[in-house]
């Protein structure tokens, strides 16, 4: 459950307003000053759900799915990896991976459950963050250190 917790974090936002004294211009001042204020201020604070999940292992689906059309090619692990070969992976969710450090690659059943087994042990190098029809998608590179599991 650790990497599914929500990030909830409130943003202050500042607004400029003419000076009539130097304490009361202060965005504190405007956002207390009237309930309504401080009442959309609070429900911008509580709808704004930053969710983000930092990873500890590379869990992409099996290559089947993407010859079903059911997935992209990057959403699967290729079917002969190959030590020393760089691949492309991508996954939905903003997530966030270590990228001085070593990852297990595992393979993600079709009942939704993760292999024990790693099919193989990476490095990720490259990760991005991107929006695409109002989903949020993390895409990257790894290079196949060590082929593990067939």
């Amino acid at each position: 459950m650790v990497g599914q917790d929500l990030a909830k974090v409130q943003v202050g936002v500042r607004f400029s307003l003419p000076a009539q004294e130097e304490n009361t211009a202060s965005w504190r001042y405007f956002l207390f000053s009237s309930p309504l204020y401080f009442a959309i201020f609070f429900v911008y604070t509580i709808a704004m759900e930053i969710k983000s999940e930092f990873e500890s292992a590379l869990i992409l689906h099996n290559v089947r799915e993407f010859v079903m059309d059911k997935r992209k090619f990057d959403e699967c692990i290729p079917e002969n990896l190959k030590e020393e070969r760089e691949y492309g992976f991508l996954v939905s969710g903003q997530r966030n991976y270590w990228l001085l450090g070593k990852f297990p690659l595992h393979e993600k059943i079709e009942d939704g459950s993760v292999s024990e087994d790693p099919r193989a042990i990476v490095n990720i190098f490259e990760v991005t963050h991107f929006i695409d029809n109002g989903q949020i998608y993390t895409k990257g590179k790894y290079k196949i250190l060590q082929v593990v599991g067939v």
